[in-house]
C-alpha cells in the first residue's frame, strides 16, 4: 500500500495549539482557515498550490507538525522521497505520538530501500495505534523484503484480526509462506482467504497456483493457468502507412531507442542486461499509435475466443478493459526477464519488434516461457511450463 498521504484529514490532523483568538494571520487570513484550504486543495490533486499555502503557514507557525507532515508527503508525491523522508522525521520528532507521520515516514523508507528503518517507523505507528491496520500490513511488507518470513506472517495476521476480510494481508501471507518453503497448505488457506475477500484476485490466483503444485494437485494447478485456454499467438500485417512490417518496425526500434525514459536495468523491474521505457503509449506516440490500435484488435479477439466460463475465478471477474500501458524493452548480449507477474492487469501481452539471429540456431534460447515461478520460491516440485518462440511481428 502506498503512502497514506491525508490519512482522514482533517480529522486525522492533531489539533491545532493556536486558540480562537490567537490564530495568527497568513496573507490576511487566520491560519486554520488557510489550513483548511490547504488540505482541500491537496486533496483534490492541486499539490502546488497546496505546497504553496503549507510553506506560508509554516513561516509563521514552524513547529507546525501536521503541516510539516502534509508539505513532506507532497513533497514524497512530487518524487522528491528524500526530502519528504526528513519533512516527515521532523513532524515525528516534534510529535512523537503522530501516528499517521510514522506511518508515511515508514511507506517512504520502504520506497527508498531501507525495510529494516521503514519496519522501525511502522512498530512506533502500531505502539500509538495498536489497531493500525494499514501499519501492521506494511510492517509485514518490510519483513518481507528483509527475509524474516516468520515476523512477516505474524504481522500479517495481525492485521488479519483488524480486518479479517483485507486480501492484501492474505495475498502476502501467501507469499512469504511460499518464499519460506514448507508451507504450501497454509499458503493455499492464505490464497483461499484472499479470494474470498476479492475473488478476481490475480496474485492469489497465481500464489494458489504454485501452493497447489507443490502440494502435488498439478491438475488442479493446471485447470488456473490453463495454458491452451488463456496463451494465444498473433500474427499482424503491416499498419497503413508502412510498406511492410519490416519498415514499421524498424520505425518501433527507433523509436523505443530514442526514448527520453529508456532505463538500464531500472529499479523494481525484470529487465536484465538491458534497457526499459517508462509507459509509451504517452504523446508523442510515433508509430506506437498504429501499434495501439493493433494490440486493441487483438485483446478483443481474444477475449471473443474466450469462452463464457462462469466457473473459472479468472475469467468470472475480469472487469470491462479499458486502458492499455505498453512499455518497450531492448535486450543485449544474456538479455532477458526474470519472471514475474503485471500485478495491476487482466490481459498481457509482447509483440517483437526485432529478433536476434542466434535465436533461430537451435534451442530454447531467448523463447518465452510461462508457468515458472520466480526464482525466490524455492518449489520442490517442477511446475508445468510452456515455451513459445518469438518471431518478429
Amino acid at each position: 500500500m502506498g503512502p497514506k498521504t491525508l490519512g482522514s484529514a482533517p480529522g486525522s490532523l492533531p489539533p491545532s495549539t493556536d486558540g480562537a483568538t490567537h490564530d495568527p494571520l497568513v496573507a490576511g487570513a487566520p491560519v486554520s482557515a488557510i489550513l483548511r484550504r490547504a488540505v482541500t486543495l491537496h486533496q483534490s490533486g492541486h499539490l502546488g498550490e497546496a505546497l504553496d499555502l503549507y510553506r506560508q503557514i509554516l513561516a509563521v507557525k514552524p513547529e507546525r507538525a501536521d503541516v510539516i507532515y502534509l508539505a513532506g508527503t507532497i513533497m514524497a508525491q512530487a518524487g522528491q522521497v528524500e526530502l519528504g523522508i526528513d519533512m516527515l522525521r521532523k513532524a515525528t520528532n516534534l510529535d512523537p505520538d503522530f501516528a499517521d507521520a510514522h506511518y508515511n515516514l515508514g511507506t517512504l523508507l520502504q520506497q527508498a530501500g531501507r525495510p529494516k528503518d521503514a519496519a522501525e517507523a511502522f512498530s512506533r505507528a502500531i505502539e500509538i495505534r495498536p489497531d493500525y491496520l494499514e501499519a501492521h500490513y506494511n510492517l509485514g511488507n518490510g519483513f518481507l523484503q528483509m527475509g524474516r518470513f516468520d515476523e512477516a506472517i505474524t504481522a500479517y495476521d495481525n492485521a488479519l484480526k483488524l480486518g479479517n476480510g483485507f486480501a492484501p494481508a492474505y495475498v502476502n501471507g501467501a507469499n512469504a509462506r511460499l518464499q519460506q518453503g514448507n508451507a504450501a497448505n497454509a499458503a493455499l488457506i492464505a490464497c483461499d482467504g484472499a479470494l474470498g475477500a476479492d475473488p478476481g484476485n490475480r496474485d492469489a490466483l497465481a500464489f494458489k497456483a504454485i501452493a497447489l503444485n507443490e502440494l502435488g494437485q498439478r491438475d488442479a494447478a493446471g485447470v488456473l493457468i490453463d495454458f491452451e485456454r488463456f496463451v494465444r499467438r498473433f500474427e499482424f500485417g503491416a499498419p497503413r502507412g508502412f510498406e511492410g512490417l519490416g519498415d514499421f518496425n524498424r520505425a518501433l526500434s527507433g523509436h523505443v531507442r530514442a526514448h527520453p525514459t529508456l532505463t538500464a536495468e531500472p529499479a523494481n523491474k525484470a529487465t536484465r542486461f538491458g534497457k526499459q521505457t517508462e509507459n509509451l503509449l504517452v504523446e508523442p506516440k510515433g508509430p506506437m499509435a498504429a501499434l495501439e490500435e493493433m494490440i486493441w484488435r487483438a485483446v478483443t479477439e481474444y477475449l471473443a475466443g474466450l469462452a463464457d466460463d462462469r466457473d473459472h475465478p479468472y475469467l468470472a471477474n475480469m472487469p470491462q478493459l479499458t486502458t492499455i500501458d505498453a512499455w518497450g524493452t531492448v535486450l543485449e548480449s544474456q538479455g532477458h526477464q526474470e519472471a514475474h507477474m503485471h500485478r495491476a492487469a487482466w490481459v498481457s501481452g509482447v509483440y517483437y519488434v526485432q529478433i536476434p539471429e542466434a535465436i533461430g540456431d537451435g534451442g530454447q534460447n531467448g523463447w518465452i516461457e510461462f508457468g515458472r515461478p520466480a526464482s525466490e520460491y524455492p518449489c520442490e516440485r517442477e511446475p508445468d511450463v510452456r515455451l513459445y518462440r518469438p518471431e518478429e511481428g
